[in-house]
């Protein structure tokens, strides 16, 4: 297996399989944690109030914590993926039209797997910000409020952090956004990214539970001050008062009496690095612990079921991105040396014979000299989709680099046809220009072939010997081709 090939499937395999292995240790937690809960119902009604609340923080729990996970999964893979990385370091170097296109479609191929409602990306280098529909603009944290709050988070030094926000492009919708840092492998800053869910949507789970079992829900910050509840935004901010002694140390699930026939219960969200905050009276009621425990289990099957299922559509785009990116000529369009290889590795083992062309552009230089690289580069496309077109669908046709191109063409063995292959490729290749003086100038090509498997039976040996034959066609006068007999 190529290099480049076997990188690209090392690195996808290792990542899917750690994302797998989270997934599937999280749905474990979760199903073990309901089932026990649903053996010991029993003994949980019969035990005191501190029982019975702490089953249903669980659901409140799971439930709170399933909806916030995924802004915070997605966010911590934006912002540890290479390939975006990559592009925010060049970001000046392309226009805003251009970065918008790639990120946008970036966030858009990560929304198909896992659907999410807002994101958006911030170069620190360019100081513009790129929205998942297309939209841009640039950063004025002097005049714009919410531009601010970027800055801060960026300088902070903090890797994510939670926030209540207002969308970048629509003021008027609050969300619930995870803020992340991009920072690439040294550690240094290349922009951040944010990825969010409608605020309205996750207060209406924790009103859904408020209306069900008559509790009050918030979750509030290292501070004690409310982040986020279904009252927003009349409570943010506010410091909420009661909470349990020891909370903070305790963080599993801490319970205490209010002292006026209530209770207040507090147990900490890892993933965001808030704490849930359920206030509510004392109470039984079997059957509803009951049906709340199976729903629970329903929906955190389902929801790991559909999440496993989108992790895996998301890393196989993922790898056929790499695999096509790391294969292909990114002028032509055509396989690059690496892709080559690959292809003529399964090529050999499957066909008897045939030939591998090599040929090299001649006079290309006084294109690229007097007419440009635009002009060359154009050149170098026209050659590659004229060489396509000479040969068969199944024959490798592929750009080594420079204005060198190599084609193998299986069960071509016969002189007549080789002959008659490589007039085809001169006719099809050759280009006239006047340069700027007047003079005319025609492009042509030089072509050497080996014979497969006659004078070699692996890429390097026929490469070589092609290349031996190509080095005699050019001393020959160029504009012609020659065949390796194996003579020096």
């Amino acid at each position: 297996m190529p290099r480049n090939k076997e990188c690209v499937v090392n690195v996808n395999i290792r990542r899917k399989r750690v994302i797998q292995l989270a997934v599937l240790m999280i749905l474990v937690s979760f199903l073990t944690t309901t089932t026990l809960s649903v053996r010991s119902l029993d003994a949980l009604i019969r035990s005191n109030a501190q029982s019975l609340t702490s089953l249903l923080s669980s659901s409140i729990y799971d439930a709170v914590r399933s909806d916030l996970t995924k802004p915070s999964m997605v966010a911590r893979t934006i912002s540890c993926d290479t390939f975006l990385i990559n592009l925010l370091r060049i970001e000046q170097a392309y226009t805003e039209d251009y970065i918008a296109y790639r990120l946008n479609t970036y966030l858009t191929g990560i929304r198909k797997g896992i659907d999410f409602a807002s994101a958006f990306i911030v170069p620190n280098a360019g100081r513009r910000l790129y929205g998942l529909d297309g939209g841009v603009r640039r950063l004025d944290p002097q005049t714009v409020a919410q531009d601010a709050v970027f800055d801060k988070f960026i300088s902070s030094g903090r890797p994510r952090v939670p926030v209540v926000h207002m969308d970048a492009f629509h003021p008027d919708r609050q969300m619930f956004f995870i803020f992340s840092r991009i920072a690439d492998e040294e550690g240094k800053v290349v922009g951040m990214c944010g990825v969010g869910e409608p605020l309205e949507q996750i207060q209406g789970v924790l009103r859904g539970f408020e209306q069900k079992y008559g509790v009050q829900i918030r979750l509030v910050d290292w501070d004690e001050r409310c982040m986020l509840s279904t009252t927003m935004p009349a409570d943010g901010g506010k410091v909420v008062e009661g909470l349990p002694a020891g909370y903070r140390q305790h963080r599993d699930f801490v319970y205490a009496e209010d002292g006026r026939g209530g209770y207040v219960i507090t147990r900490y969200l890892d993933e965001i690095g808030w704490f849930l905050v359920i206030r509510g009276e004392k109470t039984e009621g079997r059957e509803a612990f009951s049906s709340l425990i199976v729903e629970n289990i329903v929906a955190i099957v389902v929801i790991f079921s559909l999440l496993f299922i989108a992790m895996h559509f998301l890393m196989r785009s993922e790898r056929m991105h790499l695999e096509r990116k790391a294969f292909t000529d990114e002028l032509t369009g055509i396989a690059n040396r690496a892709g080559f290889e690959a292809a003529l590795e399964q090529e050999l083992r499957r066909t008897e014979c045939g030939a591998l062309f090599i040929l090299d552009l001649d006079h290309f230089k006084e294109v690229n000299d007097n007419l440009g690289h635009p002009e060359g580069d154009a050149l170098l496309r026209r050659t590659a989709q004229n060489l396509k077109a000479v040969f068969r669908s199944s024959d490798i046709v592929a750009r080594l680099g420079g204005d060198e191109f190599v084609v193998f063409a299986a069960e071509i063995q016969q002189t007549d046809l080789l002959a008659a292959t490589a007039g085809r490729i001169r006719e099809a290749v050759m280009q006239r220009y006047t340069l700027p003086g007047g003079q005319l100038l025609t492009v042509t090509a030089s072509i050497g072939v080996a014979l497969y498997p006659r004078y070699g039976s692996s890429y390097e040996t026929l490469y070589k010997n092609a290349d031996a034959a190509l080095y005699a066609a050019k001393e020959g006068g160029r504009d012609r081709f020659a065949i390796f007999t194996g003579e020096r």
